[in-house]
Formats: C-alpha cells, sequence, structure tokens
C-alpha cells in the first residue's frame, strides 16, 4: 500500500472509523490514556480536561496549545488573546455527516505551552505516536493543534517553496493505523505563525476556519472569496 500522510482536519471520518477498527482488536482502546493528568503548564485555561475515547489521548474539549518559539514572553499571553477572540466567532467543530457527533467540543481550551517541539524546525525527530494501549511509543498530546509563533524570517524560510501560500497544517504527530500498518494518520496538526499574523482577527478566524474545520456561528455570505493566504511576514 502506497504510503500516505492525511493531517487529521482533512481526513477526520478516515481517522475515527479507523481508530474504531483499532479499539475492536484491542478492548482496552475506549480507555486509552483516559487517566492522564493534564500537562502542568502555565496559563492553562480553566475548565474540564476530560478525555475522548475517539480520536484517543485528546481532550474532549477542542484543544491549542501555543509556544513562542521566537519573540517575546510577552507575546504568548497577546496571541492567546487574540486566538480565543477569533474562536469566539465559531460555535464549534463542523460535521461531515448527519447524527455525527463533532471530533470535539465548544468552547474550546487555549493553553500556553506545548508539550512537543516544533516538528517543521527540528529536523530528525520521530513524531510517530502510541495508537493503543501497551506500546513502547510516547503519548499522543492532547492538543488538537500546535500553534507555534515564529519570527517572521523563520515563517518565510518555511513558506519557501509551497507551490501557494495559503495556511495549510502541518503533521505534527502521526500514527499508524494498525502496529504493522503501512498507512499513517495525523493525529496532531500544527501551524507556524509570526506575532503579526494575529494583528487582523478575520485572518486568523479564516485560518482556523479552515485548518479545524470550524463551523461560524453567523455564516459568511457566499462565497466567500479566497482561501487564506498568508500576507509577506512583517512585524506586529
Amino acid at each position: 500500500m502506497t504510503k500516505q500522510l492525511r493531517p487529521l482536519f482533512l481526513s477526520l471520518i478516515g481517522l475515527v472509523f479507523g481508530v474504531m477498527a483499532a479499539v475492536a482488536v484491542w478492548p482496552a482502546g475506549l480507555g486509552l490514556f483516559a487517566d492522564r493528568a493534564a500537562p502542568a503548564f502555565a496559563q492553562n485555561d480553566p475548565g474540564p480536561r476530560d478525555m475522548l475515547p475517539l480520536p484517543p489521548g485528546k481532550y474532549r474539549r477542542f484543544a491549542v496549545c501555543i509556544q513562542v518559539v521566537e519573540g517575546q514572553p510577552h507575546d504568548a499571553t497577546y496571541v492567546q488573546g487574540r486566538l480565543r477572540a477569533a474562536l469566539s466567532a465559531f460555535s464549534g467543530l463542523q460535521v461531515f455527516m448527519p447524527g455525527m457527533r463533532p471530533n470535539a467540543d465548544f468552547p474550546p481550551l487555549i493553553d500556553l505551552g506545548c508539550p512537543r517541539s516544533p516538528a517543521r524546525l527540528t529536523p530528525g525527530d520521530d513524531r510517530r505516536v502510541a495508537e493503543r494501549p501497551g506500546t513502547a511509543l510516547p503519548d499522543p498530546s492532547p492538543y488538537h493543534i500546535h500553534l507555534f509563533v515564529v519570527s517572521p524570517a523563520t515563517r518565510e524560510m518555511l513558506q519557501r517553496g509551497s507551490y501557494s501560500r495559503r495556511v495549510m497544517p502541518s503533521v505534527e504527530e502521526y500514527a499508524t493505523d494498525n502496529p504493522g500498518g503501512d498507512s499513517f494518520l495525523g493525529i496532531t496538526s500544527g501551524l507556524y505563525l509570526t506575532v503579526g499574523d494575529f494583528a487582523d482577527l478575520s485572518t486568523v478566524e479564516a485560518i482556523f476556519e479552515e485548518a479545524a474545520p470550524l463551523e461560524r456561528i453567523v455564516p459568511l455570505p457566499t462565497p466567500t472569496g479566497p482561501r487564506p493566504v498568508l500576507k509577506p511576514a512583517s512585524p506586529r
């Protein structure tokens, strides 16, 4: 089988059914990672932090962690506040099939500090995580999206060579569909943005609307125009 790498939120249905198949083989799968304590990061959002049975290892609430890779300490709280304001325009994750439950609940969790370093800036780091209990692989991140704040120069470097300037989530963590499988499932997505990208809330809304994807409380008029693109990076 040809190896495929599919970001979590762009293959949500396939991931859910793939994990359900794994649970059928390993009955203990429904309790996977459920007893883990919340990561001890500063500035955690308040509220319940129970875990989803499917996909395993994720918070029940839609969860984003923010890590400032390049910038000032206060940049983290600024981005957190702007992201919280942007996400207030949404009611939750989009549902792709009638009667299907969203893959995570709102209101979202937005924490400062991510459990792993940025994959795109850490060459050679294996990002495979456990897809079931009883393996030697690391647990997946409880967050759905790792948001890394980088400098304008780094963002432009990461964007260089891309066929477009659309904001495309990266795969930060992946798992196989079974222990010997050669089909890869994206488990955690990543976004690499600058502080300046958060100056315009409509841009942030568009980026997360497509990356998750999210359902707006008040739909935009149709057509919505071009998909979100990155403008040339500039400081805030």
